[in-house]
């Protein structure tokens, strides 16, 4: 409390003074005080008190003392908060020209967001529109063109103006700091509906961004990526925000967080209640144009929190457009562009930045918990995804409705309500593909020059496997038996486990583990045998995957 201010509440009584006498700017602000009505509280906008007898002052002073008294004063204004009664002072140094240089200025503006410590600023406190007054004052003194790269102090203190990052209460000091660190910003009017307050996930990237919320090249790509867009956007718009990306680096940088603001670790702020719930929709929308511009960045770190984000949502209810979105964008930048009118390329970035793409798509379409990686059956919400492996080696993805008809359409509801279940099943589906194809091309060789495996490798890697039992089954094998070589089919007894041979006869031979397995050579047989195991693979409707057996 200034003595003036203390000596007012006294009446003017008292013992008379000891000190040193006042100076003639105390004596000033002295005689402002007792002409100012009214009581000044933390409300009383400090751009409205009058002090005419401490600007006549302050005018006669060189504009160097003015801006030691001012640095001085500051010194005692830190991290948004002024407890002092010097109200009179700063509205004069505020109000008179100083002659501010931008390291001065620079100085000012960092004592007004930091600590004695250091350490910027958290929350909004008391006074602080009072702790801003000598900054702005003296930002406003400097030419347009100096101001630029000192206003990250401003952001700052404009992030913290927030109802959310203090006590969440209307206060006419806020609302009024808000419009004038707006206006030395010219921070974008839609900013409110870029990340509207009161969304969940709007809230977690206020705090995730800090002061950088208003930096023009993020409200750019906030804007860009609030567009409608669908979950693979147009060439056009992926050429835009790409470029954009190039000319803000700000913008680039920003990504993490707004991508990690999807996954809310709320436990640093001061009002966590507010990070939980669920992104409204057209949040939901803006994460799936966010995972574009992260693959469009090549950030490895916005990739990174890209693929965390994916996984932490998994299929919850609400996120779909994310997660296809998310999906697309990482295919399209990790060599799964997709076909058709739905292929996406991300060219040109680094050999490394794709690699780190396609890990984050395995790691987010990882089949889920409780499924079997080697299964062909898969339920997936109210269906079920089917996979057949045909005669020829094609393998494809059909689903089983809830009434038992197979689609080999893929249901919207799938799409819409499953998309990572269902982007695990297009990688299981490209899997099986070329597992089936391998299996072929080795069967193929076999034809010619089969050297023979054992009973107990055979079964484990031709039968056991759901995706090449239906291929093995096809194909006439030979076993080299003790008492001479069996021809047959792959089998299972009734209630069996093991697999035997059946022969033309329908009997059934055991096989141990170490018994000789090779494809039958029908080249070696006589013509009445061929003829009977071709009928015998007619009568079971059964088509061969290699030409074990010639048509005539």
């Amino acid at each position: 409390m200034g003595w003036w201010r203390r000596l007012l509440r006294r009446g003017g009584r008292g013992p008379a003074r000891t000190g040193p006498a006042p100076t003639p700017l105390e004596d000033a602000g002295r005689r402002d005080a007792r002409a100012h009505r009214g009581r000044l509280t933390d409300g009383t906008d400090p751009e409205a008190v009058r002090a005419p007898h401490s600007s006549a002052v302050v005018a006669a002073l060189p504009a160097a003392e003015r801006r030691r008294l001012a640095l001085e004063l500051q010194g005692r204004r830190r991290r948004l908060a002024c407890t002092d009664d010097d109200w009179w002072a700063a509205k004069a140094l505020a109000s008179t020209h100083c002659g501010w240089s931008p390291p001065e200025v620079a100085e000012l503006l960092r004592l007004a967001v930091t600590e004695p410590s250091g350490r910027t600023a958290t929350s909004w406190g008391r006074g602080a529109e009072r702790a801003l007054q000598l900054p702005l004052a003296a930002l406003a003194q400097l030419p347009a063109d100096a101001r630029g790269p000192l206003l990250d102090p401003v952001r700052t203190a404009l992030t913290l103006t927030a109802a959310h990052h203090g006590t969440g209460m209307a206060h006419p000091g806020r609302e009024r700091a808000t419009i004038r660190l707006r206006a030395v910003l010219g921070a974008h009017p839609d900013l409110t509906t870029l990340l509207p307050p009161g969304d969940p996930y709007a809230t977690a990237a206020r705090c995730g961004l800090g002061p950088r919320l208003y930096d023009p090249g993020v409200v750019e790509l906030l804007r860009l990526c609030r567009q409608p867009l669908d979950v693979r956007p147009g060439y056009r718009w992926l050429g835009t925000v790409r470029e954009h990306l190039e000319q803000s680096k700000t913008a680039a940088r920003a990504l993490p967080a707004l991508l990690a603001a999807a996954r809310p670790r709320p436990d640093d702020c001061p009002d966590h209640r507010a990070h939980l719930g669920t992104p409204n929709e057209a949040s939901v929308r803006l994460l799936g144009a966010l995972a574009w511009a992260a693959c469009l960045s090549g950030r490895h770190k916005a990739l990174v929190e890209l693929g965390a984000a994916l996984r932490h949502h998994g299929d919850a209810d609400g996120m779909s457009h994310f997660l296809r979105s998310g999906l697309a964008a990482l295919g399209a930048l990790g060599g799964e562009p997709g076909t058709g009118e739905h292929r996406r390329v991300i060219s040109g970035h680094p050999a490394q930045t794709e690699r780190l793409a396609a890990e984050q798509l395995d790691a987010v379409r990882g089949f889920p918990a409780g499924w079997d990686s080697t299964a062909l059956r898969h339920p997936v919400g109210t269906h079920t995804a089917v996979f057949t492996v045909h005669p020829d080696g094609k393998v494809t993805l059909g689903f089983r409705t809830p009434n038992g008809r197979l689609r080999h359409d893929v249901p919207a509801q799938v799409r819409r309500l499953h998309p990572v279940q269902y982007a695990a099943l297009r990688a299981q589906l490209g899997h099986l593909r070329r597992q089936v194809t391998t299996h072929v091309g080795a069967l193929s060789e076999r034809l010619h020059a089969d050297p023979g495996i054992p009973a107990a490798r055979w079964a484990a890697d031709y039968l056991d496997v759901p995706a090449l039992e239906r291929l093995t089954r096809a194909l006439v094998w030979q076993a080299d038996l003790p008492r001479g070589p069996v021809t047959g089919l792959p089998a299972k007894r009734r209630r069996g486990t093991v697999w035997v041979l059946r022969d033309l006869h329908g009997a059934h031979h055991e096989l141990a583990d170490t018994t000789r397995m090779s494809l039958w050579d029908p080249r070696h047989a006589d013509a009445t045998e061929v003829a009977s195991w071709r009928a015998e693979l007619t009568r079971r409707h059964l088509t061969q995957p290699v030409p074990q057996l010639p048509t005539h």
